[in-house]
């Protein structure tokens, strides 16, 4: 029997207009710029939860650590649901530990130099935090501490204020951040999504075609994912001690 042809072209498009309708629901009637940036936020947030493998959580909030710090508050964070606990939530924001975090995103109308800037300062608040190791075990034995990777970090938007979008000053701002602040990926959800691996060179940037942007973000987003692999093990003893709940 001959194999069916599957349309991975038309399955891809229609994905994406499913995912830019949860994006785009409400935005057209609100009109107050704090009401608008909450619902943005909300509607991305919503959007990648369902997305997602169910491995990962999506929230908004703060990352903490074991010292007792925390980053700057997070639009969106992408974090572990099958190894670590989601210890503290407050009003509706979560604290995450830091050991948790995969990748953090600033959620913004536009693309813009300043945007960009206030991005990496989110991203790099949250890749200062201390982040404990810890073995763990499994079926199949103990798990040994891993190398701890970097998160990744990134500005999701709906259009930008540069045209092109990605041109000489997009490239020029994501060189301007510092190794702690540098951007991974993101999306001008009207222009087109970007990728970028080699920091030191912006102009490498992977982008999309603009029709393409919700669905080629997601699809990066995924691989970028699945090369971080998963999250080591928290030191849970750290947080105690730190926290003052044992005994000397």
């Amino acid at each position: 029997m001959q194999d069916e042809p599957f349309d991975l072209d038309r399955a891809f498009y229609r994905e994406q207009a499913a995912l830019r309708n949860d994006l785009e629901a409400g935005r057209e009637v609100v009109t107050h710029p704090g009401a608008k940036g909450d619902g943005s936020e909300l509607h991305w947030k919503e959007m990648l939860s369902g997305f997602l493998p169910s491995r990962y959580l999506v929230s908004k909030g703060f990352v903490v650590d074991s010292a007792g710090r925390r980053s700057e508050q997070i639009d969106v964070i992408i974090h572990d649901h099958v190894f670590s606990p989601l210890l503290w939530e407050n009003g509706g924001h979560m604290y995450v530990p830091a050991e948790s975090v995969y990748a953090v995103f600033e959620v913004k109308q536009e693309y813009s130099l300043e945007h960009i800037k206030y991005a990496g300062q989110k991203a790099a608040s949250v890749r200062r935090r201390l982040r404990t190791e810890a073995e763990f075990g499994w079926i199949r034995g103990i798990a040994k501490k891993k190398t701890l990777f970097t998160p990744l970090a990134g500005l999701l938007t709906v259009d930008s204020a540069w045209t092109p979008a990605f041109g000489d000053p997009f490239y020029k701002a994501l060189g301007g951040l510092s190794e702690s602040e540098h951007l991974d990926l993101g999306c001008a959800l009207n222009r087109g999504s970007w990728d970028l691996e080699d920091h030191t060179s912006p102009r490498s940037a992977q982008l999309s075609v603009p029709d393409a942007a919700l669905i080629s973000f997601c699809m990066h987003l995924l691989y970028r994912l699945q090369k971080l692999g998963s999250v080591g093990g928290i030191d849970y003893g750290a947080y105690e001690r730190n926290a003052g709940l044992t005994r000397e």
